[in-house]
């Protein structure tokens, strides 16, 4: 006899969770053999999510560098020589040098639908840039025709304290649009071991629960699988806004990261 504790069908929650930060689940497999139940026992399998909130200890900021020359060697040249005032800017504001990237420069087709693309994000703030002084990286000179060139430099700031003072030296650089951070933790073992070990115990607990609800007791565990469909949808229920942020794509830009380990774990149960 076996009663299983369904979640949501393997085809709506793998994709949804595929987008949540700090989830990763593994694509399912056939289902793995287990030791036979003994007569009489039940089979009982739940999934679990334990979940963790600390303080980001990484800013990543990614900034575009656009520019535009009568050739395209002189946009490359434009592009470089803005890339050195934004590197250098972010040097000043105490940035390590192996936390600057600075990404390929790219001419021509490809360099315009980047820069098309870079300035819709440009274009949000540019009045409050304009307001506070800031001038464009590489404005493009009116009436004139000219050469495209498009980069990107990735600064990684360890210390979120001075991520004011990084902002103003990359305005005074000249960056016309400096995003908001992606916040990150640069080490997150410790949590996703604190959420591994509240999933066990939230799956425990279920057992015991089901167990005391059909007058049995848990004998032992049978299986535990990081390889599971997770119930999203009662997920969200119970976790309330925090979940809905997860699946909305909203974390990383709060420098509170949850990270969020799934389980599943199947036990065996036996009249009492």
């Amino acid at each position: 006899m076996r009663l299983v504790i369904f979640g949501l069908a393997l085809a709506l929650a793998m994709p949804a969770a595929a987008g949540i930060p700090g989830l990763s689940l593994a694509a399912a497999q056939s289902p793995v053999s287990t030791q036979p139940l003994a007569a009489g026992e039940v089979l009982l399998e739940t999934n679990a999510m334990g979940s963790v909130t600390t303080r980001a200890d990484l800013a990543t900021l990614t900034i575009p560098i656009d520019a535009t020359g009568a050739t395209d060697a002189a946009a490359r040249r434009q592009a470089e020589s803005a890339a050195d005032r934004i590197a250098a800017a972010a040097a000043s504001a105490g940035v390590s040098a192996s936390d600057i990237t600075r990404r390929p420069i790219t001419t021509g087709d490809g360099a315009a639908m980047a820069m098309a693309m870079a300035d819709m994000a440009r274009t949000a703030q540019q009045s409050a840039y304009a307001r506070r002084g800031a001038t464009p990286i590489l404005p493009e000179t009116p009436g004139q025709p000219s050469a495209n060139a498009h980069g990107e430099i990735e600064i990684r700031l360890r210390d979120l304290a001075r991520l004011p003072q990084l902002r103003s030296a990359l305005e005074a650089a000249g960056a016309a649009a400096v995003p908001e951070p992606i916040y990150t933790l640069s080490d997150d073992r410790a949590a996703r071991s604190e959420a591994r070990a509240q999933a066990i115990a939230q799956a425990r607990a279920n057992a015991e629960s089901y167990a005391s609800a059909l007058g049995m007791r848990v004998l032992r565990i049978v299986r535990v699988t990081e390889r599971v469909g997770v119930d999203l949808l009662g997920t969200m229920f119970t976790e309330g806004t925090r979940m809905r942020r997860m699946m909305s794509g909203i974390e990383g830009r709060s420098p509170e990261i949850n990270t969020a380990v799934a389980l599943g774990m199947d036990f065996a149960m036996a009249p009492r």
